[in-house]
């Protein structure tokens, strides 16, 4: 007898326990699903409480399961990251099947979303259809530098302003003044060492700057107390990779600044110019920079050849 009853409660206990296996699957997998047709079943995600995920579009389905619930279709249309977790069609169903949070779509979380889906063995006959976020994923924080993916070979525009003071060369008198320069700028990323060569005797920052000064002399010389100098000058630096600075490079040492110098009470006349800028980039759109320069004017004083103006000037930059 007793015998009888245990071939009679082993076929129920393999009953139970087949009939148990396909809700603790649910449990462990609450974004898994089941479509089901007239040709079979399909894996599905469950996107939102009533909205599954199918990864082939030519899946005809009439209702959806995830564990113990069902519900018929009600509409389907293509979908695609982020609303989806990939390519597919999105069905969306009479009534909810789970509990389970909308799908996230912020580029963060949707990975991890879609990472756990790949995890998840009961989505493993479509884990292929899984995609990233289609955002892309934003530059790495660190350190400013001149050079970067967003600037690399496209032209922009260059201010700045300085404070600067010097002395006449022939006279010893000094003066204080600002000056002002705007130009455009390319800037293109060196890639080997022939282009690093090429870059520190061109310069990997280039451009062209108009530049205006105005000199006050200390003490007033003679019936000149003011002048104004208005050239073109070419900017060529070599921005390091590993720090924000931006140094002067061979050509911009041998290049010119012309331009036209205006003073009170004198003729107009010409000079030429060079400058040793080292720049400081704070961030992205602003540094500082510090520039040494020398002016050869002629006929500054009358009777004199040329006047040597050496000056030194402190500044912010903006790009």
């Amino acid at each position: 007898m007793g015998v009888r009853n245990e071939r009679l409660l082993l076929p129920a206990l393999a009953l139970a326990l087949v009939s148990f296996a396909p809700r603790a699957a649910a449990q462990a997998s609450p974004r898994a699903a089941r479509a089901l047709s007239l040709v079979g079943d399909a894996v599905g995600v469950v996107v939102t409480h009533d909205r599954v995920f199918l990864a082939d579009p030519s899946v005809q389905a009439l209702s959806v399961c995830a564990g113990n619930r069902c519900a018929p279709v009600r509409t389907s249309e293509s979908c695609a990251a982020p609303r989806c977790p990939g390519s597919g069609v999105l069905l969306t169903l009479e009534a909810p099947i789970s509990d389970v949070s909308d799908f996230p779509t912020d580029r963060d979380g949707f990975n991890r979303a879609v990472d756990a889906l790949r995890s998840d063995p009961a989505l493993a006959a479509i884990a292929w259809a899984f995609t990233a976020h289609p955002d892309p994923m934003p530059p790495p924080a660190g350190p400013v530098r001149w050079i970067t993916p967003s600037r690399v070979e496209r032209f922009g525009w260059e201010l700045a302003a300085y404070g600067i003071g010097g002395v006449l060369g022939a006279t010893g008198v000094g003066f204080a003044g600002a000056e002002v320069s705007g130009g455009f700028r390319f800037t293109w990323d060196p890639r080997g060492s022939d282009d690093d060569f090429l870059a520190l005797l061109f310069g990997d920052v280039l451009g062209l700057d108009l530049r205006v000064r105005a000199l006050d002399l200390m003490p007033t010389q003679s019936a000149s107390s003011w002048s104004v100098t208005v050239g073109l000058a070419p900017a060529m630096g070599y921005g390091t990779r590993s720090d924000a600075i931006r140094l002067p490079t061979f050509y911009s040492c041998l290049l010119p600044e012309v331009g036209v110098a205006l003073r009170e009470s004198r003729d107009a006349t010409w000079y030429l110019g060079w400058s040793l800028p080292v720049t400081f980039l704070l961030d992205e759109h602003l540094g500082i920079e510090a520039r040494a320069s020398v002016l050869i004017v002629d006929d500054w004083i009358a009777g004199d050849d040329v006047e040597a103006i050496a000056s030194f000037g402190l500044g912010l930059v903006t790009r």
